[in-house]
């Protein structure tokens, strides 16, 4: 036939298999191209034709499968281009004739490229595979015994059947059928199994949530008494240290009291500047004393010992002078401690015996804030101990429920993997075994 009329035909089927632009355009380049191949001639008019026919149309369907439609299309175009030729007289034996019947040919592609009732009609409903053996070995047998008319009528069925095998589903309609209904068979069962054993587990939980929220209020209980003996023991301690602390202040008010108070003495003896007769008597008295040592010596040595006495009383001098207001303070504190010794005895003695008081209490304090947290521990213990036991019961439950569920989507998953091994994997693909919801 002419590449036109191969056109016609690819156009044609993609008209009656409503394929989309892209494919349509690649079938039919594709079902054009072998005619200009250097050994057109002889090739088509073989018996090298079915074996062309069936490679192609077996890369085609495996393209397809692989996600590559235009490369499936372009397989498949060569593939109808042999199909087609194998219903025209060689060029090598007919002679006039095939050019004859070619022209013949083109004039049927032409009166029915505007319908046709052949290829509008739908293939037979047979299993790809069976429709490539029959197509091959009608390619393999057929000779040039039809009239131009039905050649090309034959022409655009057979490469319609091999069309529509090859851009059929990719997963057996047979199996995917069969795997939707024990898919739908066994989600009913899940359903019917699962509201039964979700009830059951409901009044279970149910029944742990209460026996939990019981022993939770008996745990509270236990501890309760203890806890509030504890914390009333604290606040009758924190009572007594504040008890104490107002004795105290009671006590150092109503005892004796300064005679003078220490910045009145300080103030005193800054008015008096007794720290400078102090500073003046300094000098005198280191000369005394170096007089006295020396006094047993000669006399030059007394005099020597007296001026070093007066140089080394000179320094204290010297120092008291550049320190007086530190002179003045410490004078003042000297002169507080003798004047008010009674108050200040009084006042370490109180001070003692409220030291050793507080000591006492915070002792008691800290014993007891000690005994009610270990208190509030073993209540937080007892507490967790209730909780883990219920939890437990309740995971079991939960567990129980989810192995039975488990075990109808296991059942379904052998079975479905039964009815993907059993599948015809020559020509599709795996069916996929969808999980249960």
């Amino acid at each position: 036939m002419w590449s036109s009329t191969h056109g016609h035909i690819a156009n044609l089927v993609a008209d009656a298999l409503r394929l989309n632009d892209g494919l349509r355009a690649r079938l039919i380049e594709a079902s054009q191209a072998p005619e200009e191949a250097p050994d057109s001639p002889t090739t088509h008019h073989t018996i090298e034709r079915t074996d062309f026919v069936r490679a192609h149309t077996v890369e085609a369907r495996s393209c397809y499968l692989r996600g590559e439609p235009e490369r499936a299309a372009g397989n498949l175009g060569y593939a109808l281009h042999f199909v087609a030729d194998a219903l025209v007289p060689s060029a090598a034996s007919a002679g006039e004739e095939h050019t004859r019947f070619e022209q013949d040919c083109a004039d049927a592609a032409e009166r029915r490229s505007h319908g046709s009732d052949v290829a509008d009609a739908p293939p037979p409903p047979v299993d790809p595979g069976e429709v490539l053996d029959h197509v091959c070995e009608q390619v393999r047998r057929t000779g040039s015994k039809l009239a131009p008319d039905v050649a090309y009528d034959t022409a655009a069925q057979w490469s319609t059947w091999l069309t529509a095998a090859v851009f059929c589903p990719t997963v057996d309609p047979g199996a995917a059928a069969q795997m939707e209904q024990l898919r739908t068979g066994f989600r009913q069962r899940l359903k019917e199994r699962r509201r039964p054993l979700l009830v059951e587990a409901n009044g279970q939980i149910a029944q742990i949530e209460a026996d939990r929220k019981k022993a939770r209020a008996t745990v509270e209980q236990h501890f309760a008494a203890d806890l509030a003996t504890c914390w009333a023991k604290l606040q009758v301690i924190d009572g007594r240290i504040s008890e104490a602390g107002l004795a105290r202040a009671g006590e150092l008010r109503e005892g004796p009291q300064r005679r003078r108070s220490r910045q009145e003495l300080e103030a005193s003896v800054g008015r008096t500047r007794i720290w400078l007769p102090l500073a003046a008597a300094m000098p005198p008295a280191g000369a005394w004393a170096g007089f006295a040592i020396g006094a047993a010596q000669e006399p030059i040595l007394s005099l020597i010992y007296a001026i070093i006495g007066a140089f080394i009383g000179l320094i204290p001098a010297l120092l008291l002078w550049v320190f007086r207001l530190e002179a003045s303070a410490l004078i003042a504190q000297l002169l507080d401690h003798v004047l008010n010794r009674r108050y200040h005895r009084y006042h370490h003695q109180t001070e003692d015996a409220w030291q050793s008081a507080l000591n006492y209490f915070h002792g008691l304090r800290r014993e007891m804030a000690e005994a009610g947290e270990r208190l509030e521990g073993d209540r937080e213990a007892a507490l967790a101990d209730v909780a883990q036991a219920h939890d437990a019961r309740r995971q079991e439950v939960e567990r129980r429920v989810a192995e039975a569920l488990e075990g109808i989507r296991q059942d379904y998953r052998q079975q479905a993997e039964l009815v993907r091994a059993a599948a015809d994997q020559t020509w599709y693909m795996r069916p996929e075994v969808a999980e249960l919801a």
